[in-house]
């Protein structure tokens, strides 16, 4: 799908599948009751390292990148948007090096001799502005599982090139900290800004167009792609949407529940994770949830002895051994403590610090010592289901054409106040307004399930719509004494 193609669902006949049919079956099926998503993708860019170490490359003929995109879904009900999440997707991959020209705009094409990809849940949120009764733990579900089902080629057409000369990764003797003399400062400022003007020749003021690459799949790797899934969850009155804990029918979750609450659909997706004995080393499933500070008996004793998959979980964290070195190991999300920790440890010269270390020193800080409840939970394996490109419709996903773009399509939603229920309506008509400029429509979805007025749709609905948000804060469960 080129950057500005976009196929509404109205009139349209495809074998493939889209979101709506990965959700239709947790809306109720009501005459009179409206239900659709917008679904925005951010482009395909090259970004700087995941980790502040590149790795030493065992001979010059690979070359390590980092491919991110970023999704925003929001789903409306009888023309009110209610719930929103946000998730980036960043895939670490080598490729043959094949010394692609840089004339023109598009590079030649390369080719991927090895990838990782890693789901980052970043935010989430409801504002309780929905007129009935839903699971909005199906509807994360079937968001996650439409997201991982995506065949990672989706993403390796046109990625824009990240604008660099030689990029060697960490190197602490080009961060300026509380040490750092002011004639080395000034060196290591003067050189940076030599660094930006090479990365266009032509002329240091003028700014060239970005060059994109279309990346391919190396014969054999297909199925062999490791996938990770990260977040971290805390409850807050609001997130994405500003003002929306002042709603009395915005139902709010404890930090206990929540972890509760997202341990259940992330242990719902190691279904479609390969569990197979012939899989050893890396390539064996790992789900692992922390709570810093607190003891891991306690934690499996009251979160993971309940759940489906117990056998396959573990108190700890998929973030590499105790022995290693933090920065190494820990990926650099954005908006993210864990990131900030690691960068204060860098910038003081303390780069030595292993992860055991780190995770007892990060439930001291501050903003770790409020007392609620936080987890850590991540999963790593190999995904056995996916969409093949053939298969997926494209008219799922909205792809603006630049990531400024984006953004201002997410402000739509997240820019609005919603201590009333006009923020949910203005958010609705400024996204539709927009679509309907360009000839779009938003996902249409047809539940198919039967309501009851009587009862919730399943154990983990309620009658307003769950809060899950600020899933990149973490605070501490402080021990009794």
């Amino acid at each position: 799908m080129n950057s500005t193609d976009f196929v509404t669902t109205e009139g349209v006949k495809s074998n493939g599948f889209s979101i709506a049919e990965y959700l239709q079956s947790y809306f109720p099926q009501l005459d009179g009751t409206h239900f659709e998503v917008f679904h925005l993708q951010s482009p395909s860019s090259e970004v700087e390292s995941l980790y502040y170490n590149v790795g030493d490359l065992n001979d010059n003929a690979t070359q390590d990148t980092v491919v991110k995109a970023e999704h925003f879904i929001a789903v409306s009900c009888n023309k009110k948007i209610f719930f929103a999440i946000d998730i980036l997707i960043y895939l670490l991959i080598k490729v043959a090096n094949s010394n692609p020209s840089k004339s023109g705009n598009v590079c030649s094409e390369e080719v991927i001799v090895e990838l990782e990809r890693h789901l980052f849940i970043s935010k989430a949120d409801t504002n309780g502005y929905c007129d009935i009764k839903l699971s909005t733990k199906n509807i994360t579900r079937g968001i996650l599982n439409f997201l991982l089902d995506i065949d990672v080629q989706h993403y390796l057409k046109n990625v824009i090139r990240l604008r660099k000369n030689n990029y060697a990764g960490y190197d602490k003797n080009n961060f300026i900290t509380k040490n750092t003399s002011t004639k080395q400062a000034l060196q290591i400022l003067a050189q940076r800004l030599d660094n930006r003007k090479d990365l266009c020749p032509e002329t240091a003021s003028k700014v060239s167009p970005p060059f994109t690459t279309n990346y391919v799949l190396a014969n054999g790797i297909q199925n062999k792609i490791m996938t990770k899934i990260s977040l971290f969850t805390r409850p807050e009155p609001q997130y994405l949407f500003s003002e929306s804990s002042k709603n009395r029918n915005k139902h709010i979750l404890s930090g206990d529940q929540l972890l509760h609450w997202w341990l259940s659909i992330i242990d719902s997706l190691l279904d479609n994770f390969e569990t197979s004995g012939s899989f050893s080393g890396d390539n064996t499933i790992k789900a692992k949830v922390k709570i810093p500070g607190e003891d891991d008996s306690m934690i499996y004793k009251r979160y993971i002895c309940k759940l489906k998959h117990r056998d396959i979980w573990e108190v700890g964290t998929i973030y590499g051994d105790k022995n290693d070195l933090s920065h190494m190991v820990i990926p650099l999300f954005p908006d993210d403590p864990k990131t900030r920790f690691i960068r204060s440890n860098i910038e003081e010269g303390r780069d030595g610090l292993k992860l055991k270390a780190f995770w007892n020193e990060l439930q001291g800080r501050q903003e770790f010592n409020l007392g609620i409840v936080v987890g850590v939970i991540g999963v790593s394996g190999l995904w056995k289901k996916k969409l093949s490109e053939d298969t997926l419709t494209d008219y799922s996903i909205y792809i603006p054409p630049t990531k400024k773009k984006f953004k201002n399509l997410k402000r739509y939603v997240i820019g609005e106040e919603y201590d009333t229920a006009e923020g949910a309506l203005d958010s609705y008509s400024n996204l539709s307004e927009y679509y309907r400029k360009l000839s779009l429509n938003p996902i249409s979805i047809i539940g198919t399930y039967k309501y009851s007025a009587e009862k919730v749709y399943d154990g983990s609905s309620i009658v307003n719509p769950v809060v899950i948000n600020n899933l990149n804060s973490l605070v501490v469960h402080r021990k009794k004494r």
